[in-house]
C-alpha cells in the first residue's frame, strides 16, 4: 500500500482542492475503501498543523493499481497563506480489502 501526497498545480490546478492524493495498492488483494489522515508541517518543523480529520475513500483499486484524486486541505491550527508550502504525508490510515 503506498500513499503518494503533492501540492504540485499540475496535479491539481484548483486551490479549493490542492492536495493530490495517489493511492497504490501493491498487493495481491483489492481494496476496497482506505481512510486516513493528512499531516501538515512547515518546512524543517515537527508540528503537525492539521486538525484531525478522517478522510475516506470507497475507489475500488485492483491488485498493482492505484488511483488519485485532489482534495481539499483540512483546518489548520495556524493562520498559513499557502497551504501549497507546507509538507503533506499521511498520517493514520486504514485499508478495507475485498473478501
Amino acid at each position: 500500500m503506498q500513499f503518494i501526497v503533492s501540492t504540485d498545480r499540475k496535479e491539481c490546478v484548483d486551490d479549493k482542492w490542492p492536495i493530490h492524493l495517489i493511492i497504490g495498492n501493491g498487493s495481491e488483494r483489492t481494496i476496497d475503501k482506505v481512510s486516513f489522515a493528512f499531516v501538515a508541517r512547515r518546512p524543517e518543523r515537527s508540528t503537525d498543523l492539521a486538525r484531525y480529520h478522517s478522510y475516506s475513500d470507497d475507489h475500488i483499486i485492483p491488485p498493482q493499481k492505484g488511483y488519485g484524486i485532489c482534495w481539499a486541505a483540512p483546518e489548520l491550527s495556524e493562520k498559513v497563506d499557502e497551504v501549497r508550502t507546507l509538507e503533506w504525508t499521511i498520517g493514520s490510515k486504514s485499508i478495507t480489502f475485498r473478501d
